[in-house]
């Protein structure tokens, strides 16, 4: 197959462990920018410009991370032409329509998405976004099970559920070395959560339902926030496929701007309280490595490492790798999950509903659900390095036999195959939005 691919760093090396071309297209802004600022502008731009890459090639399909294959192209028509999408023009100017890059191209798009799809594409006018999501030759893979039943239950088609997973490359398989430990205990991540910084004011009434599903997740953790914001309590009414597109984009909208101290919440009750309790604990023997914890907290920590090959290395030269996910996930793993088991380093992970579908708990990780699990685990490896040997060694065996990036790709094959098999005529439009209404309660193995 030949796949163009948007941003090189984990797609490319998954294609050439399978064998297939990646043919390299530009991305809506290039680093060092941040991608979930592209505008509709640098995504036109970029559209017409993966239009010229590809004028005498042929791919199969697209595939991106966080959205950045979202791109578009100049669209004659009307307003009624299909698969146009109203972008907002220069200041003065009437807006333009445009259509989706795929779409103009005939060919799926297939992105992966690590943070939430309103954070991936914020850059975007709430219209234009949830109008683009409507398209059917577009499949969305998320990392969080709770973010994919809400995506759907708002009638977003092809979302599915995919964990991410870690860079196809060479890794040091050699078991990890007790007498090369440098750090006892280490957490490398930045704080990032800046909702409850110094000097921020937020209406105490948007915090409302944030706080009760808050209370409710405290004697049934598995519920998410969606079921509490729409179900238990109603604090809304969800969007029907009778109403007109720009009253359920509204529902929508409000619906992640009524979860935004939800999550700003989750990032310290998943995370920032651990890196806390550690440093008052365990002080001698935790290393925090991270930008703004000393803004935030007060806590000393060291700068991110540089180099790829260097922080996958510290992962073997620490007796116990923390991990912690923020507040973007309700349910789901990160990206450090795999990189940590990869680089065959000994992962202490805080307890999440999905973890246990990627690794067997006890074996090849562990987990902890709260302060007094997480210091009287961190003590008993401490004590047993030679179980630490023995977890990270089939940790890493799993992760490289079953949760490569290439492993990732390989499942989402035939699920291109059998749209491009399935789809109409070459350049077929979106279809219109359908809202699914959801009674039923989440339940995290869906």
């Amino acid at each position: 197959m030949r796949i163009g691919v948007f941003g090189q760093q984990w797609w490319t090396p998954a294609c050439a462990a399978l064998g297939h071309e990646a043919v390299p297209l530009p991305m809506p802004l290039e680093p060092p920018a941040d991608k979930h600022h592209a505008d509709a502008a640098a995504r036109l731009a970029a559209g017409e410009r993966s239009v010229e890459r590809l004028r005498d090639q042929r791919v199969d399909f697209l595939l991106d991370d966080a959205g950045s294959g979202l791109q578009f192209v100049s669209s004659g028509g009307g307003a009624g032409a299909a698969g146009g999408v109203e972008a907002p023009a220069d200041s003065g100017a009437a807006p333009r329509r445009v259509a989706l890059l795929h779409e103009r191209l005939g060919v799926p798009l297939v992105s992966h998405f690590i943070d939430p799809m309103p954070t991936a594409l914020q850059a975007l006018p709430p219209m234009e976004r949830w109008q683009a999501l409507q398209s059917r030759s577009w499949i969305k893979l998320v990392f969080d099970k709770a973010h994919a039943y809400e995506l759907r239950s708002f009638g977003v088609p092809n979302v599915l559920h995919m964990p991410i997973g870690a860079v196809d490359r060479a890794y040091d398989t050699r078991p990890i070395d007790p007498g090369q430990f440098t750090s006892a205990i280490s957490f490398a991540g930045s704080q990032l959560g800046t909702y409850f910084y110094a000097g921020r004011q937020h209406e105490a009434r948007s915090q409302l339902p944030g706080l009760v599903a808050l209370a409710v997740r405290t004697a049934r953790p598995d519920t998410v926030f969606f079921d509490v914001y729409h179900g238990l309590y109603g604090f809304a009414e969800g969007p029907r496929a009778t109403e007109p597109v720009a009253d359920r984009v509204a529902k929508i909208e409000h619906y992640y701007a009524s979860k935004i101290f939800y999550n700003a919440a989750l990032w310290i009750a998943q995370r920032d309280r651990f890196v806390l309790f550690l440093r008052r604990a365990l002080p001698d023997a935790f290393r925090l490595v991270g930008r703004n914890w000393n803004e935030a907290y007060g806590l000393s920590s060291e700068p991110p490492i540089d180099s790829y090959d260097q922080f996958l290395d510290s992962h073997r030269r620490a007796m116990i790798n923390i991990n912690l996910v923020s507040g973007n996930a309700e349910t789901g793993v990160n990206m450090r999950t795999f990189e940590i088991t990869a680089a065959g380093g000994f992962m202490l992970h805080q307890w999440r509903p999905e973890l246990a579908e990627c690794f067997e708990i006890g074996q090849e990780c562990d987990a902890f659900r709260d302060e007094e699990e997480l210091l009287a685990k961190c003590r008993y490896y401490l004590s047993n390095p030679q179980r630490v040997v023995e977890i990270a060694a089939a940790g890493q065996r799993r992760t490289l036999r079953q949760h490569l990036f290439s492993h990732r790709l390989a499942a989402l094959l035939p699920l291109v195959t059998q749209m491009t098999a399935s789809s109409g005529p070459r350049g077929a439009g979106a279809h219109p939005a359908q809202a699914v209404p959801t009674e039923s309660r989440f339940v995290a193995s869906r």
